[in-house]
């Protein structure tokens, strides 16, 4: 009895549910086309899968804030798979008019905004003032959690916009990829961005600041206007100065003025440091020395020490005093040890007919030289050093064999026999 009463029972849900289930009309349609798209979801087909979404948003017409977050994943995840650059591009249009509808029925997303800016970028008709406002505002609200290729995006998108600009929108345009260079940097910097990064924007300004010229008027206006704030006007003249360092201009007697300027403001690492450039690039290196050492009186970051010791290694380069570059290319890492690694084997090379009481062991001095050049990824000097090896005969002749260990007393390493 009991199974008879749950079976009828079950039968009458199932009439409700058929009911209440339309068959035709709009909201099947609506149903049938969300259905589709959610099994273009499972399959992975993103294409269809968002053809059927704006299918069913245009009949529904009771799209919500998780109704059109899941249609524009659905376009985003098909232009990221698109491999015909003319498809991936009617796609970006497509979704761009589907952020429009979505704004206009539900409001902004701040989610929206970066990516949204990044195809209007990249659409079939490039609207680069509305990029720049989403971009802008996406920067603003995303903070370090930006991924790189928006902030190297953002700054193109202005390059763009003063490449196109009128006569006067590109003074004002010139001025905000400065300032804006500075924001960036900063930004790169602390959220530990990928190195290329820094190189797009560095590339990016230098399509505007081709020569000095070419950034003497803005150089002067900044530094006419510099702010009254101790520490907003370090920030700013520091700013100045790197621009001149990536373009290398310090040679210009504006960047001596700012690196007096620093000093005067408040001596420390930073404006010894930038003083002990200026005269480095006056080859006045034994005043830089000098500059450095009062530099790292006022403890340094280690960031700042790395390149203090580059410095130093290329003023003793300067000054002829090559054993001491030699040993001050021992200690140079990061981005600057292959630099130290061929100029020592440079060195080595250059000492070999000194070092050692036979011509065997002063040719073996070659090897040490190969062994750092290769170390330092320097092809032709590997080539150039491997010719000059000992013979098979003279190994001969001094009763050695390929394999052999050889001490070097003038380095205090050995070497192997090749």
């Amino acid at each position: 009895m009991k199974n008879l009463l749950f079976t009828a029972a079950l039968a009458i849900a199932n009439l409700a549910v058929a009911q209440t289930t339309p068959t035709s009309g709009p909201e099947y349609e609506c149903l049938r086309y969300r259905n589709f798209g959610s099994e273009g979801v499972k399959l992975k087909k993103y294409s269809e899968a968002a053809s059927n979404y704006l299918k069913a948003e245009a009949i529904c017409g009771n799209f919500d804030k998780i109704a059109y977050t899941r249609l524009i994943d659905c376009y985003r995840n098909a232009i990221s798979g698109e491999k015909d650059p003319v498809k991936k591009k009617l796609l970006v249009d497509t979704v761009l008019t589907v952020y429009d509808k979505a704004q206009a029925k539900i409001g902004l997303d701040d989610n929206w905004y970066l990516i949204r800016g990044l195809y209007q970028v990249s659409s079939t008709v490039p609207d680069y003032k509305k990029a720049d406002l989403n971009l802008a505002t996406g920067l603003q609200k995303g903070g370090l959690t930006v991924a790189d290729y928006f902030v190297t995006t953002y700054y193109g998108n202005i390059n763009k916009l003063y490449t196109l600009g009128t006569v006067e929108e590109k003074v004002v345009l010139k001025q905000r990829l400065l300032t804006e260079y500075f924001v960036l940097t900063k930004l790169v910097t602390d959220a530990k961005m990928k190195p290329e990064a820094q190189v797009s924007l560095n590339n990016t300004l230098s399509l505007v600041l081709k020569t000095y010229p070419d950034f003497q008027p803005e150089l002067k206006a900044n530094m006419h206007a510099l702010p009254k704030e101790k520490e907003a006007k370090k920030e700013a003249v520091k700013n100045l100065m790197n621009i001149m360092e990536v373009k290398k201009w310090q040679d210009n007697k504006e960047y001596e003025m700012l690196s007096d300027t620093l000093l005067a403001i408040e001596p420390s690492a930073d404006a010894y440091f930038a003083k002990a450039k200026t005269l480095y690039s006056k080859k006045r290196y034994q005043d830089g020395l000098d500059a450095i050492r009062k530099a790292k009186e006022y403890n340094p970051t280690a960031e700042q020490k790395i390149e203090m010791e580059y410095y130093t290694f290329n003023m003793y380069i300067g000054l002829g005093r090559k054993k001491d570059a030699y040993d001050m290319a021992k200690g140079l890492d990061g981005k600057y040890n292959s630099d130290g690694l061929k100029y020592r084997a440079q060195y080595v090379a250059s000492q070999a007919n000194s070092c050692g009481t036979t011509t065997f062991e002063r040719k073996c001095n070659y090897y040490y030289a190969y062994q750092l050049a290769s170390e330092a990824g320097a092809t032709s000097l590997m080539a150039q050093y491997k010719k000059l090896w000992p013979k098979k005969d003279e190994m001969f002749r001094e009763s050695k064999k390929v394999g052999e260990s050889m001490s070097l007393s003038c380095w205090g390493v050995s070497v192997t026999l090749k």
